[in-house]
């Protein structure tokens, strides 16, 4: 039998006692608080990434897809003043596809994209994934993550407003596109619609999404505040306008060519939209037929497409305009190359190709502050570097060539000051 110290049996024997009067409730809790006085050490887990001071002339913000880092690089000197590590996963690839900055609040968005095998990781693999994507927000301060949005699998491109009130996030749904089994509507995949000040540290709420078309890539939006999104819709042929202020408005799906078939086979386009760029005044949409090799454009008044078609010799990709609008600048894949195209008489004013140690596989080209000054993001191949070219922007003559390490994605260039 085991025995109790005498105080013990005591206390026991008064409890019964009390329990057994009339008095005595099972439902009486007695808690017993304990306050404590409020943490005043240092940080449990402090931030010991040093103070990143942007240069003074031209930026690039450049993710890398191979590596899972954000380089920030000064442009002027071809250096780089700062790199972190870019996602949300250790070991696996996480894929960084795009970025881009709101300067005014201190903060960039970088889309993660995850590649469909292990075996294309790192090559822009993007499309056919069943991994959700995320956007995370970078402090460009230190390029720490201070927030993170969760979206659907394979997100394709971004794209902020001008005034940084909304963000836009396209899905490039290349599996369920394929579906011959599935209806043109369920094929088609969603424009999530974001709120960029909402994003939280951790458990955002996930954005609304509206179904816009079969396949949606690249994506624009209207200036200033981005009250419509201009989205190439590589699966449908089409290029899709929709309303963001109006969000029950139905989406406009305006066809690329007249020859366009209102509900073309899975997975089988014609033209292959791919990006879109918008002009400075607003007016015009400069489309890029990857399939098709060609350029096209948007009335934007009109909404509608324009006769005028420029016939190319590579695979365009994402273009950018002059200042001025005169102008539409090209990069090509299939030959590595750059073109100047008369947006007006869509002739090609000018071509340069490149070397494949100069520029293999041209991915964007970026006009930044100064309009004589153009540059080309190369996103390299077979052991080839990606980098980031400054060119002439009248002749295309290089004029430096900064290797930005492998397979880099969309880039944002800015001005610091």
């Amino acid at each position: 039998m085991r025995s109790f110290p005498a105080p013990l049996l005591c206390v026991a024997l008064v409890a019964c006692a009390s329990c057994a009067s009339a008095s005595c409730s099972h439902d009486v809790q007695h808690d017993v608080q304990q306050v404590y006085d409020p943490y005043a050490g240092a940080p449990a887990y402090p931030n010991r990434r040093p103070k990143l001071t942007l240069p003074d002339g031209d930026f690039a913000l450049v993710p890398s897809s191979a590596s899972d880092t954000l380089s920030l690089i000064d442009l002027g000197s071809g250096k780089t003043v700062g790199a972190a590590p870019l996602g949300r996963d250790p070991v696996a690839i996480d894929g960084p596809h795009q970025i881009v900055a709101d300067r005014a609040r201190g903060v960039a968005f970088a889309v993660l994209s995850y590649p469909g095998s292990a075996a294309n990781a790192g090559q822009h693999s993007h499309g056919s994934s069943n991994v959700p994507g995320w956007v995370q927000v970078i402090a460009l301060d230190d390029l720490r993550a201070v927030g993170e949005l969760r979206v659907d699998p394979n997100p394709g491109e971004i794209a902020l407003s001008d005034d940084g009130q909304r963000l836009v996030v396209t899905h490039f749904d290349l599996t369920t596109a394929a579906n011959a089994q599935l209806t043109i509507d369920q094929r088609r995949a969603s424009l999530a619609l974001v709120d960029p000040r909402t994003i939280q540290p951790f458990g955002t709420p996930e954005p609304d999404k509206l179904l816009v078309c079969v396949a949606p890539h690249g994506v624009t939006l209207s200036h200033p505040d981005g009250a419509k999104a201009f989205v190439a819709c590589y699966g449908e042929d089409v290029v899709a306008i929709v309303d963001l202020v109006d969000t029950n408005a139905p989406v406009v799906r305006v066809p690329v060519a007249a020859t366009v078939v209102p509900d073309p086979p899975a997975g089988a386009p014609a033209f292959g939209p791919y990006a879109v760029s918008l002009s400075a005044s607003g007016a015009r949409v400069a489309v890029s037929n990857r399939d098709a090799k060609e350029l096209r454009f948007l009335d934007v008044a009109k909404s509608a497409m324009e006769p005028l078609v420029v016939s190319l010799l590579g695979s365009p990709y994402f273009s950018a305009w002059s200042a001025d609008g005169s102008r539409v600048f090209v990069p090509m894949r299939g030959m590595d190359a750059l073109v100047i195209v008369d947006a007006a008489k869509g002739t090609v004013i000018r071509t340069k190709v490149f070397d494949a140690a100069t520029c293999s596989q041209p991915l964007e080209a970026i006009v930044p502050a100064d309009p004589a000054t153009l540059f080309v993001v190369c996103e390299g191949l077979g052991g080839v570097p990606g980098a980031i070219l400054t060119l002439d922007a009248a002749t295309l003559d290089v004029r430096a060539r900064t290797e930005v390490g492998a397979a880099p994605g969309r880039t944002f260039v800015g001005r610091g000051r």
